[in-house]
């Protein structure tokens, strides 16, 4: 059920009196002493609206990112000289701040890869923070349930403020709540729309709408969710005491089996989207016998070492230039999400059973790209 309502962030009114219902909401907490599964909900945010009301991982959609890998590499210390500029400071905050610019920077020159994971993850209370290995500000869709309603899934393989985890899917309760941005709604319309589920579309900031319902709707005490934990605030510890107090799994997604074998088809898919730019790049100098020699080298996966392929990337990018590697990095990419939108695009299920991925010649590339 779409909700009529737009959900405007922009209110000023919104903000204020939202901030005076916090305060009450923390104080009744406060009194109250103790959580229970009815105090916290799951949070996610995602690119991905959950079709029917089920949140899959990503395994079963098609699903690309990009990675802290050698296109990174690339981007941040060969065209954008980190390293070179962190060189001349020596304040702390100016070098934080300056790593984490480059690192969003760097996005424009990096190639879609994937990532292969079995698991549906969510945090407790509220949205991870962006951070080093993961930047999750433009998921514009907000997937919000009781964790209630999902205590007892037999699927549950983790309980943790900052990542709670389940195995392949989760189907969302009647409880649910989906935030979407305004200008989606005519997509979301298109969707399989479980009829039990509410939908609110908003205007401006998601953490805000998040908030809003939290506070609003859930009578829940919204949180701030670190990579590795929830930051304490005066209501932290009672989420904590209470998954504490049950017999939960803990363990960390990282040390987990499930992590492991899933890193494991990472790598491989890693190395075929590697390929697979590498060999797009290829084609775009099949004339120019220098660029192709070179790039040849870099399409066998075999043929060369990452340091030297590396070494490689960084004399093609010098030849033809920065602004139109970029340019290429965007074709590709436009290319591939194209393909994704169009609904064509394999999952990486699929490509690890020999589906053909990547950039497609026979597709219409976006008309709105320029050099």
């Amino acid at each position: 059920m779409i909700l009529d309502m737009v959900l405007d962030t922009n209110d000023e009114n919104i903000a204020h009196s939202m901030e005076a219902k916090k305060n009450d909401l923390i104080k009744q907490k406060k009194e109250q002493s103790f959580y229970t599964s009815q105090d916290i909900a799951i949070v996610r945010a995602t690119p991905h609206f959950p079709q029917d009301g089920v949140v899959y991982a990503i395994n079963n959609v098609p699903f690309v990112c990009k990675l802290n890998d050698e296109f990174r590499e690339i981007a941040e210390n060969y065209i954008l000289k980190l390293n070179e500029k962190l060189d001349g400071l020596q304040d702390y905050n100016e070098r934080m701040k300056l790593i984490e610019d480059t690192y969003k920077k760097a996005e424009e020159y990096i190639p879609w890869s994937t990532q292969y994971r079995s698991s549906t993850h969510y945090c407790l209370n509220g949205i991870v923070s962006s951070h080093m290995q993961g930047n999750f500000d433009s998921n514009s869709i907000v997937i919000i349930d009781l964790f209630s309603a999902h205590e007892k899934d037999p699927n549950i393989l983790a309980v943790r403020g900052e990542d709670t985890y389940f195995e392949d899917k989760l189907e969302l309760s009647d409880k649910a709540i989906i935030l979407v941005e305004e200008s989606y709604l005519d997509e979301i319309r298109k969707q399989n729309i479980n009829p039990n589920i509410t939908i609110i579309p908003y205007l401006g900031d998601r953490d805000i709408a998040l908030q809003w319902v939290l506070i609003g709707m859930m009578n829940i005490v919204p949180e701030i969710i670190g990579k590795d934990y929830i930051i304490e605030s005066e209501t932290s510890a009672m989420i904590t005491d209470f998954i504490r107090s049950k017999d939960y799994p803990l363990d960390k997604h990282c040390y987990s089996k499930s992590y492991q074998e899933d890193d494991e088809k990472t790598l491989i898919l890693w190395k075929m989207y590697a390929e697979n730019f590498y060999t797009y790049l290829f084609k775009q100098f099949t004339d120019i016998k220098p660029y192709q020699d070179m790039i040849a080298k870099l399409s066998d996966p075999a043929a060369l070492p990452r340091a030297k392929k590396m070494e490689i990337l960084a004399e093609i990018i010098e030849k033809i230039g920065i602004d139109n590697y970029a340019f290429m990095v965007r074709e590709y990419n436009h290319n591939i999400e194209g393909q994704i939108k169009a609904g064509t695009y394999p999952t990486n299920k699929e490509i690890l059973k020999g589906a053909t991925f990547g950039y497609a010649i026979d597709f219409d590339e976006d008309k709105e790209i320029t050099r």
